[in-house]
Order: C-alpha cells, then sequence, then structure tokens
C-alpha cells in the first residue's frame, strides 16, 4: 500500500506541471496498470509521454468505458515491454487467473499455456475472452475431479467387497469344499451388511450355505418338488410335522432348555434337508450344538 501511494506521488509530480487540471484523473487511470508497466514507465520519460497522450485521446471520447482505457493502455504499453519470454507470460497470466480465486490458479494457468504463446498474449490483452477460457477450463477441471471421486469411491467398494469375499470364501469352504465358490458367489449377491451378519453368526452362515446348497440341488433336478409346491397345505402340513420331530429331538438333548429357540432356527433350513438330518443324528446334533454355540454369543 505504501508502494503505491509513493508511485502515485510520483506520478502525480510528473504530470501537474503539464495537465494540472487532469493530473489526478491521468494519474489514477495510469495507476490500474499492472506494476511492472507502471515502474517502466515511471523510468522512462518516452514512454510515459506516450502514455499520457494515450490516455488524453482516451477522455476525449465519451463513450468509452473505464475498462477500455485500461485495456488501451495496456496494450500500448505492453509493446514496448518485454514480455516475450515464457516465463514472464506465464507470471502475468497467472496474476490475472488469480484474481478470479477460482482456488486451481496453477492447474487453469498451466492448461492455458498449452495453448501457446500466441494465443496467452491474446488472453492476456482481452479480459473478457480470459475469463471466458477460465470458465471452461475451470468446468474442465471439476469434470474431471467429479469423476475422479466416482472412480476412487467405486475402487474403494471394490476392494472392500473383495476382501469380503475371501473371508466369506475361507468359512464356506469349511463348510462345504466342493461347491464353495459358486456358494460364495449366491452369497456375495447379498448386501455388505448380511454378508458381515453371516461371517458373526455361525449358524446363520451355515443356514446360509444349506440353502445355497438346495437352490444348487434344485437347478440340477428342476422337476424335484413340483408335486408338493401345487399344494400348499401339503407342504404347511410337513412343516408343521418337522417342526414337531424336531422339537421332539431337542427336547431330548441337554439342550431342551432352549428346545423352541433352537427349532425355530433349525426349521430356517430347507424341509428337504431338515428330513435328511432327522435321519442322521449324528448330523443333526452337529446342527444343534452350533445353534446352542450360536445362543451362547448371544
Amino acid at each position: 500500500m505504501e508502494q503505491q501511494n509513493t508511485r502515485g506521488e510520483t506520478l502525480y509530480n510528473a504530470i501537474f506541471p503539464q495537465h494540472p487540471e487532469l493530473a489526478i484523473k491521468l494519474t489514477g487511470m495510469l495507476l490500474e496498470l499492472p506494476v511492472p508497466v507502471l515502474d517502466q514507465m515511471m523510468q522512462d520519460e518516452k514512454l510515459l509521454s506516450a502514455g499520457l497522450q494515450k490516455a488524453l485521446n482516451t477522455l476525449q471520447d465519451s463513450t468509452e468505458k473505464w475498462q477500455d482505457i485500461n485495456k488501451c493502455l495496456f496494450e500500448f504499453v505492453q509493446g514496448d515491454v518485454d514480455s516475450d519470454s515464457t516465463d514472464s507470460l506465464g507470471d502475468q497470466l497467472y496474476d490475472l487467473v488469480d484474481i478470479h480465486n477460482t482456488g486451481h490458479s496453477e492447474k487453469i494457468t498451466g492448461m492455458l499455456l498449452e495453448m501457446g504463446q500466441n494465443e496467452v498474449k491474446k488472453l492476456v490483452s482481452d479480459l473478457q475472452l480470459l475469463e471466458q477460457r477460465i470458465q471452461i477450463a475451470q468446468d474442465a477441471l471439476e469434470l474431471k475431479m467429479s469423476d475422479e471421486r466416482k472412480m476412487s469411491n467405486s475402487s474403494d467398494f471394490d476392494d472392500a467387497k473383495e476382501k469380503l469375499g475371501e473371508k466369506v470364501f475361507e468359512q464356506i469352504e469349511k463348510i462345504d469344499p466342493q461347491n464353495c465358490a459358486c456358494i460364495t458367489g449366491m452369497v456375495l449377491e447379498l448386501d455388505p451388511s448380511a454378508i458381515q451378519m453371516l461371517l458373526t453368526d455361525r449358524l446363520a452362515l451355515h443356514i446360509a450355505v444349506e440353502k445355497a446348497q438346495a437352490v444348487l440341488s434344485q437347478s440340477a433336478t428342476p422337476n424335484s418338488g413340483l408335486a408338493n409346491d401345487e399344494d400348499g397345505s401339503e407342504l404347511d402340513t410337513e412343516s408343521e410335522k418337522i417342526g414337531e420331530e424336531l422339537y421332539c429331538y431337542v427336547s431330548n438333548t441337554k439342550y431342551s432348555e432352549h428346545a423352541s429357540r433352537i427349532t425355530g432356527m433349525l426349521l430356517e433350513m430347507p424341509h428337504s434337508r431338515l428330513a435328511e438330518l432327522l435321519k442322521s443324528p449324528e448330523e443333526l446334533n452337529g446342527k444343534i450344538e452350533i445353534a446352542a454355540s450360536a445362543l451362547k454369543d448371544d
């Protein structure tokens, strides 16, 4: 701020002897120029005189806007300033881009510099065109970042699902080594929260595997069970009968106090599988042990 005041005083003192009535106006106009241009003008009387003449001519045109005044002055002086170097041009462009507060000044400047030196010179001298290019670059950047965020989220989800799949496969392989791959694929169709529950609930996982095995079995023999499906009452009767047999069996084990809950848990399994278990006490006892263990964990 102090340097700006010093420049203003120096300019005013140089302008006042020749144009006392317009000294303040002309000083204000010249102070709108970029600092490097202004400093060079203050050191070069010829350049200052030419700049003042340009400003005076502009003032005489009542239709000229202030923005156009700055533009004309800037274009006039620019020809005398060594701005051909890429670094100098890049610095000027960055300063102009940074004024727009996009939050991506460096990236946008880099994008605009790729257009070539001649195009960049046009942007530096045409503020309206520059603003349009900045908006286009900003839109492109935001679209790119949005796509990157989507890809990142998708990648994170895929990684999490892959890790979850590995854990599920390890557990299912212990239950059904032969069909573990197919069953894992079926289980992974569930919501992640449901899969997590299966990993923490041994009985629920066993039941899910049993259901998947039943589906695989039915797909191998598609006509099986059609007779029962056609008669809902027969299915209900069968379910009730199996439930009673299971309850009686569990009631005669050491887990009789939890017979109702264990029976309910076992009834989640396919009826065909339960019928097989009732014919195999040893295997049924294993399922009861799993159910009882799950109850203890609760």
